[in-house]
């Protein structure tokens, strides 16, 4: 049995939530005030909620106000990118966050701050809107976040080509033929072919996932979001590199997929063009590190040119 597109999570998560923030943070404050795009990534874990905010070198380099910023909230550098982060220790809007992304299903496609305002857009199925509204009718959120959109998701591919728009977003692939010992089902619980799409980073590395997948079965471990979807947290040593600091800079992304069959991982993320040469270099600090897993560069283009082609092949099944 092999996986179809109806398989894959944009298919399968068909309800959108939309998160919006004006509270007046500073990183908002500033990006309106010089009509900054702002990417952002969540993580989760450990009992607290934080976001990292990205400024590539060629946005900083010349500019004063930007380098006072950033200097003010004590932004780390490696590589010629920049990052803030914020922690709901500190800023209490981001508990909330937490709440949504804990609720089976759910996952994180999209987070950034744009034209003084935070947005945070999440991809779930309709069988958990109950649980979801409950969060929204009965935490104490503060007033200035609000709910941008809540309806069918059908417009992530159309989100991100705005989004591409502000960053020329590229989509890098890689593929790989895990060791023996990762195929088996103590670390491989869900089966040998399935679809998933990373709920949000996590501060303990580890891999939390909704999976799409041919089967119905029920697997244990594992929460039964709907009839051959699941949700699991898992432990990889691959994937916790590419995505954890590794002594530098997390990589922002918007949309992190990953697919297994015939017994080849293939892993995708969209990123913008800016931290494309740092996610590269990482790769290749992986394939030294982890030889068993025979990794390989597949595909590196500009997500405008997938958008194009699908639109120009519709049916064809590349």
């Amino acid at each position: 049995m092999s996986l179809s597109k109806d398989q894959y999570p944009e298919n399968c998560l068909d309800m959108e939530l939309v998160i919006e923030d004006n509270s007046g943070f500073p990183i908002e404050v500033f990006s309106r005030d010089h009509n900054l795009f702002i990417p952002a990534i969540l993580i989760t874990g450990q009992d607290k909620v934080a976001v990292l905010y990205y400024f590539s070198e060629s946005l900083v380099k010349g500019n004063r106000d930007m380098e006072i910023f950033l200097n003010r909230y004590e932004a780390r550098s490696h590589s010629g990118i920049f990052t803030l982060y914020a922690s709901s220790s500190k800023y209490k809007p981001y508990s909330l966050l937490g709440k949504i992304i804990d609720v089976p299903s759910v996952i994180n496609y999209a987070s950034y701050v744009w034209n003084g305002r935070h947005y945070f857009h999440f991809a779930f199925r309709h069988e958990y809107l109950p649980q979801l509204s409950d969060i929204m009718l009965t935490s104490d959120a503060p007033e200035g976040l609000i709910i941008n959109r809540l309806g069918i998701n059908d417009r992530m591919k159309r989100v991100l080509e705005w989004i591409d728009q502000k960053l020329n977003l590229f989509e890098i692939t890689i593929e790989t033929v895990p060791p023996p010992e990762e195929l088996e089902p103590d670390r491989n619980p869900i089966g040998h072919e399935w679809a998933r799409e990373i709920k949000c980073r996590t501060f303990d590395g580890s891999v939390r996932a909704v999976y799409c997948t041919p089967y119905s079965r029920e697997i244990g471990g594992a929460v039964r979001v709907a009839d051959s979807i699941f949700e699991l947290t898992t432990q990889n040593e691959l994937l916790s590199y590419l995505s954890s600091k590794d002594g530098n800079v997390m990589i922002p992304a918007f949309r992190r997929f990953q697919s297994l069959e015939n017994s080849r991982f293939t892993i995708s993320m969209i990123l913008p063009y800016a931290y494309t040469g740092e996610y590269i270099r990482k790769i290749a600090r992986a394939t030294v590190k982890f030889p068993s897993w025979r990794i390989f560069l597949k595909e590196v283009s500009p997500y405008s040119e997938k958008i194009s082609k699908e639109q120009q092949f519709p049916e064809a099944n590349f």
